[in-house]
């Protein structure tokens, strides 16, 4: 009937092989298995050139000699093996085309009085996984006119200060195609413009630069780009951890090109100077968490300042930060602005919420849906001034809707205006649906307490559905203070 009778039975099949050899006579056993995970050692043929520390120490391979094989060659990989590496002079990598130099994490320690790595008129450089200790003499990282250039998974410890020096990383000249990522940074200034105390162009100009990912903890400032400095394309700088500033945490100013993107976005800022300045065209800052951990006077969370443009920035967009703690004010805007947009803020804790200040000056703005809770310095201060939740000044056209305001004044007790809208000039006026409530200590207090303050000039004001209340609970006694 065609039945298979003679085949063989259906089984899992089984193999083997040889795990080892046992040499009897020189009693030892050789090991047949490949391990796993394979050993990587620097000299693997993923490597264009490969440096030990022993090599560098005793001078004959150092990671100088590396770069220039790789160099000639036109291209490849400097692997620099684990251990310290001293250097005299920095590593000088001018005029590399498509070079990786990569350690092997922070094991790898480049040790050098300033500069550790000097890039200069490159195209496609990578430097990765590897430390520098640096003296402070000069940033630490020198790039000045590189196209394409990733700077990724570093550890950069700067142990120097000082205005010139005291930097992690400097960028000069044309930075084009830029990426900064995963980096830890421990020194007085993070990424800076220009690099003083070098022969660099002292200009800056960037296009498609992003600054991400990092953690940067930095007695100054944590990202510096102001001076001379121009904004191509897209500048990003977005989720960093951002520690222990003094002076602003984040700068931006400069100029940005027309039809070019400037965003501050998702980053976590903790020190006790200003959290965000800027000032340039096309600016978003979105999405940061700033909080202020000192008593500096006159700290501000988000800082919009004048940059290299006199006319202003044409468009700024301020959205759904968390500000708390800054002395001055949580958002204070300084410069002319075409269209400026606030919306969805949380401010707490700081001397204002959100106010435009004298040299301030704008076409449109809409300031909208932020909640702003306990404004206003504490106790009785020294000529404390106005305290302001919402404050406006020489706008042609304003919208403030949908605002909350919980303890605007209520806690200063001397201010001689409490106010939780004020605008003055304003040509074009609505404020609508607006929550407005303790804006005054609970008992009698100097001064004038006002929900919603209007000075002239102005083309035309309308006022709807906004409530005002001057206590939490209503009282029976309203006391003798200006109300």
């Amino acid at each position: 009937d065609g039945l298979l009778d003679a085949a063989a039975p259906v089984d899992i099949p089984h193999h083997s092989a040889r795990l080892g050899f046992w040499d009897i006579g020189a009693d030892t056993i050789g090991d047949c298995r490949d391990p796993w995970p394979p050993q990587v050692t620097v000299d693997d043929c993923g490597c264009t050139a490969c440096v030990t520390a022993e090599s560098h120490a005793d001078g004959s391979f150092t990671i100088q000699d590396a770069v220039d094989r790789v160099r000639e060659a036109g291209g490849g990989t400097v692997c620099i093996g684990i251990g310290e590496f001293a250097l005299q002079a920095p590593v000088n990598l001018a005029g590399a085309v498509s070079m990786r130099v990569k350690g092997q994490g922070a094991g790898t320690v480049l040790v050098a009085p300033g500069a550790a790595l000097e890039i200069r008129e490159a195209l496609a450089i990578a430097v990765q996984d590897l430390s520098i200790v640096s003296l402070g003499e000069r940033a630490a990282i020198v790039a000045s006119t590189v196209l394409g250039l990733a700077l990724t998974d570093l550890v950069l410890a700067v142990v120097g200060s000082g205005d010139g020096g005291g930097a992690a990383i400097a960028l000069a000249g044309a930075i084009l195609a830029t990426r900064i990522e995963r980096n830890l940074v421990l020194a007085p200034h993070g990424v800076r413009a220009l690099d003083p105390h070098g022969e660099t162009p002292q200009l800056l100009m960037t296009a498609a630069l992003t600054i991400a990912d990092n953690v940067l903890w930095c007695e100054r400032s944590a990202v510096r780009l102001d001076g001379p400095s121009y904004h191509l394309l897209t500048t990003a700088v977005a989720d960093n951890q951002v520690l222990g500033c003094r002076d602003e945490a984040i700068t931006l100013l400069g100029l940005a090109a027309p039809g070019s993107a400037v965003q501050v976005q998702r980053n976590l800022v903790q020190g006790s100077g200003n959290g965000v300045r800027a000032g340039v065209d096309g600016l978003w800052v979105e999405g940061n968490k700033l909080a202020a951990t000192g008593t500096r006077s006159g700290s501000v969370g988000i800082d919009l300042r004048p940059g290299l443009d006199a006319d202003g920035a044409d468009q700024c967009q301020v959205l759904a930060n968390q500000v708390s703690g800054y002395r001055f004010a949580g958002i204070a805007v300084r410069s002319q602005v075409r269209a400026l947009i606030i919306k969805l803020n949380i401010i707490e804790a700081c001397g204002q919420g959100i106010v435009m200040l004298d040299d301030a000056e704008a076409a449109m703005a809409a300031i909208e849906n932020n909640q702003l809770r306990d404004i206003g310095p504490d106790g009785n201060e020294e000529n404390p001034g106005a305290v302001v939740g919402i404050g406006l000044s020489r706008v042609a056209s304003a919208t403030v809707a949908g605002n909350v305001m919980e303890r605007v004044g209520a806690a200063t007790g001397n201010a001689p205006l409490r106010a939780g809208v004020m605008a003055l000039a304003a040509g074009r006026l609505r404020v609508h649906g607006n929550q407005m409530v303790e804006l005054s200590p609970a008992s009698d207090f100097g001064g004038l307490a006002v929900g919603i303050h209007v000075d002239g000039p102005f083309a035309g004001i309308d006022l709807r559905n906004n409530q005002v209340e001057r206590d939490a609970q209503a009282r029976t006694d309203p006391g003798r203070a200006a109300w």
